[in-house]
């Protein structure tokens, strides 16, 4: 077959004119998709009008509307939410009839929408109305509410089965004695409490992956990288996005630092949020005081990549 084609390509006889002109736009075609899957995508439009040359937004005051439209694209949020409810299916032996699932900092929606698409009793809680309110436009089946979880009024004692906090929320908490002591009081007897921990000194920042036929890319899946990675970028079509963790020395502060770039003016918005990032030694004896004991642990290399990142399982013993 391809001798044939060759001969056409080649061939210098008239009769194959027409066939010769054919199998080279074919060619051009072919070699032009190819480019297309192998060009660095575009990430998702989204809206960037900041009229000022430079804004500084920081913490709770991050979380605005525009932070909510541009989320999912800026942490790809769906690609690794349902992993991580994958190994918390497993560890966690969730059922649709008797489970009764909070999930705090629920953030755009994403974890809550999954289960409650899967059938799960499920409520989403966050201390944003910019992000409560996206979710509700995004997904009005699902239950959310704005609510902050260190008061303890928020909900009645012994509601919920399991209470979700991944995606770095318990570093965005202070008073980690208050959320335990919260949690503990808010679950059933033997309720679990899934925390999304993380190794300070070996952890990596999220890498977009920049091409569909990156081959780099496919060996860092099997062959994640060992160095701490500690800075992201990508591409949008609005913008460019950095991010960086500063790690402080000898404190438990750790400083994200966000800056978005607009393409059109270069006009500057940056985003520092301080989380409280203790050891993970230290954040489970809290817990322990707090009534909790570990009932399972796991390490979230099959949902991003980072073996230094871990989903564990504390359960209420009473």
């Amino acid at each position: 077959m391809f001798n044939y084609l060759l001969t056409i390509l080649t061939s210098k006889n008239p009769r194959f004119l027409y066939h010769k002109m054919l199998l080279t736009i074919i060619i051009i075609a072919i070699v032009y998709y190819l480019y297309r899957l192998s060009e660095p995508p575009k990430k998702v439009p989204e809206g960037f009008t900041q009229n000022a040359p430079f804004v500084l937004k920081t913490d709770l005051e991050i979380y605005d509307d525009f932070y909510a439209e541009v989320y999912d694209g800026i942490t790809e949020r769906d690609k690794y939410c349902q992993k991580e409810l994958f190994e918390i299916l497993k560890m966690t032996e969730l059922d649709t009839k008797y489970s009764t699932i909070l999930d705090i900092g629920s953030g755009t929606g994403c974890a809550v929408n999954q289960l409650n698409n899967a059938g799960y009793n499920v409520y989403g809680i966050d201390n944003s109305k910019s992000m409560i309110e996206f979710s509700k436009t995004k997904f009005p089946e699902a239950n959310f509410i704005k609510g902050d979880v260190i008061d303890t009024m928020t909900f009645e004692k012994g509601l919920f089965t399991h209470i979700l906090s991944t995606n770095f929320t318990i570093y965005e908490i202070q008073d980690k004695k208050t959320f335990f002591r919260n949690c503990y009081f808010w679950l059933k007897p033997n309720g679990y409490l899934i925390l999304h921990l993380v190794d300070r000194e070996k952890f990596s920042a999220k890498k977009f992956e920049d091409t569909l036929m990156d081959l780099t890319a496919f060996y860092r899946k099997y062959n994640p990288p060992k160095e701490k990675r500690t800075e992201t970028s990508a591409e949008f079509i609005d913008f460019d996005y950095t991010a960086n963790y500063e790690i402080k020395t000898n404190s438990s502060i750790v400083v994200l630092k966000e800056t978005f770039v607009d393409k059109q003016t270069n006009n500057i918005r940056q985003n520092e949020k301080t989380m409280m990032m203790e050891y993970v030694d230290d954040i489970l004896r809290i817990a322990s005081n707090s009534g909790f004991i570990i009932h399972a642990k796991t390490n979230m290399k099959s949902c991003n990549g980072d073996e230094n990142q871990y989903l564990y399982v504390l359960e209420k013993t009473l």
